[in-house]
Formats: C-alpha cells, structure tokens, sequence
C-alpha cells in the first residue's frame, strides 16, 4: 500500500460571493511543494487511509505562514464542495493533497495586452495572472449564471486587489448566460477581435467552452504559441477506439432515482449522462477530483485515469464516471450520496 500523501488543514476564515459561491482560507499543517496560484489541491472532508470523498480545487492566492485561498463553488450533491460551505465552520480541520501543476501560461511580453475568457469556476485561474503580474494587463470575460455574474467580478476582483496590489484588470465583462444564452464562435469572435490584437487568450472552464475559444483562435490564425488553456476534463475518444460499435445501456441510480441511459462505446458516462440530461455530480472532468464517483453494480467497464481515487476506494469498487467507459452491453451503476458526506 502507497504511503499516504495527506495533511491536515484548518480553516481560516469564508467569504461568501453568492449562495453557492464561496472563497475560503485555509492553513496546511504542512509544506505544499512549489504551490503558486492558478494550480490545483485535492482536499478531503474524511481523515486519511480511509475510503474519502476528494475533491480538486484551485488555488485562488498564496499567503504567508502556506495559507491559501480557493474559490469553492457548491455542486449540490452534499460533495467535499457543499461541505465545506455549509458544513465546516472557522478552526475545523479537513485533510488537503500535494499541490497539482495545471496550465502553464504564454510568455507574454512586458506590458502586452492579454485578453482572458473565463466561464464558471474557471475564474479561479486569475490567482495565477495576478502572480504573474499579467492580471493588469488583461481584459477579463467572465461567462456565468446570472447570480454569479451580480457577485463574482466585484467580490473577486477586490480579493485578488487585496491580496497582491496592482493588480486591477484593464477591464472585465460578464457574460450572463441566463439571459444571453451560451456564447458562440461569432460571439468569441467579436470578443477576440482580430488576429493580432491580443499578444496571448487565456481560456479556462467546462470542456465545450474552451474547445469552442480553441476552435475560435485557431480558425483566426491564432497559434497555439498564444494560447493557454485549462479545460474541466475533456470527452475525447481514447487511442484506437471505434467511433460507430457497441452503445451500451447503463441503468444509473442517480442518488435515489433510476434512468436509463445510451452509452457509447467511445463516451465515457459522464458525458453520456449529461447528453441524456441529468443533472450528474462533476468538477474536473480529468480523473482527479473524484466529484463523479460512483460503483458499477453490473456489468463491466474500464477506467482511463484514476489519480482521484484512493488504493482503498478502488478496492471498495468505486470508480469516476467521467474516465468510465462500457465493456458490456448492458450495466448498472449507481451514484450513493453516502459516498458523498
């Protein structure tokens, strides 16, 4: 058995942005390796060498003494997210991985124009851009619901002022997609403006935002060199993979309700599961957070990546829905909210 790479960590102190939205601040009880702002730590409400509940988030800002500050948006499925919003309470303890290197930014020029597309909790990546000493040279787009684009910019924005000075935005846009809808390339298009007018786009958030900016920039003859994106996971079909066999039916018990879902062979069941329209638990999409974990009762099916699970949680038969995809025909899987607490 693997040695277990978890320390403890005690809240400092929450702001709340929105209802579902918060920024917390949290000392380790021990050193992260080379942690800066704009990567990733896995925390956990459940003590470790247990079977735990993880979740990834990302670092908002660094202070003194290792403390940090993490932008938490709740999932609603009673996750690591939902407690520590409503559950942990200033001086609680709860347990934090390794930090986790994530997007690697464009080596911009001094004083160049930078323009950042940011779409749900991939506003966390701002943290990194204020380190950098970019953020004031970028003019930032947030794409969220409407009781996020009424809280966020305003609430994020002074944090980050607060923490690192000089570091306003050129200007910042919200994109209120309640009531503007999702963006479209026409739409990401205007925004960019022309080839040139930028020296590098930053994109972060949900797979289908960032392959659309991607798409975008590349059809503007924007090179890669310009580009830096962090997505949420990705829904790419696996090397060698058929792209028209076996599309199996998962019957899903979705925390207390039954579906049957299509599931392709070259999907995994998170995507089939948001296609099919449920509201299924995810964060990361990339086999790290653990926030789509779930058991295959019946049936068999195989994983990609599995770096948010524990040696004893896949003992325990658990697995990620986002990194799952069908053997068999048929299968049943089931999605416990006890997993969950």
């Amino acid at each position: 058995m693997r040695a277990d790479p978890w320390m403890a960590a005690t809240i400092i102190r929450r702001e709340r942005l929105t209802s579902s939205c918060h920024i917390i601040r949290i000392r380790p009880q021990g050193a992260l390796t080379n942690l800066v702002a704009g990567q990733t730590v896995n925390l956990s409400l459940q003590p470790p060498l247990g079977v735990r509940r993880v979740s990834s988030f990302t670092v908002l800002s660094t202070h003194s003494h290792g403390e940090i500050s993490l932008l938490i948006r709740s999932t609603g499925t009673g996750g690591v997210s939902d407690g520590l919003i409503s559950t942990l309470e200033p001086s609680d303890t709860m347990w934090m991985g390794d930090s986790i290197p994530t997007m690697t930014l464009p080596p911009v020029v001094a004083d160049s124009e930078i323009l950042c597309l940011v779409a749900g909790s991939g506003i966390s990546i701002l943290g990194g851009l204020a380190e950098n000493h970019t953020l004031s040279n970028a003019d930032i787009v947030f794409v969220g619901r409407e009781e996020d684009c009424a809280a966020i910019p305003q609430a994020l924005t002074q944090h980050l002022v607060s923490e690192i000075p000089s570091n306003t935005p050129r200007s910042w846009t919200t994109w209120n997609s309640t009531s503007q809808g999702r963006p479209t390339e026409a739409d990401v298009t205007r925004l960019i403006g022309s080839q040139d007018h930028y020296a590098a786009v930053v994109v972060c958030g949900p797979d289908g935002f960032c392959r659309l900016v991607k798409e975008t920039c590349s059809n503007m003859g924007i090179d890669d060199e310009r580009l830096a994106v962090e997505s949420f996971g990705t829904g790419s079909v696996p090397k060698g993979a058929s792209t028209t066999s076996l599309v199996a039916t998962a019957v899903i018990d979705l925390f207390g309700q039954t579906h049957a879902v299509s599931w392709p062979e070259n999907e995994n069941l998170l995507s089939a599961m948001l296609s099919a329209g449920l509201e299924a638990p995810y964060s990361c999409r990339a086999g790290i957070c653990s926030t789509c974990q779930c058991s295959v009762l019946i049936g068999d099916a195989e994983m990609e990546v599995d770096l948010g699970l524990s040696d004893e949680e896949k003992a325990a038969g658990l697995t990620l829905a986002c990194q799952l995809r069908p053997v068999s025909g048929a299968l049943a899987v089931r999605f416990d909210s006890a997993t969950n607490a």
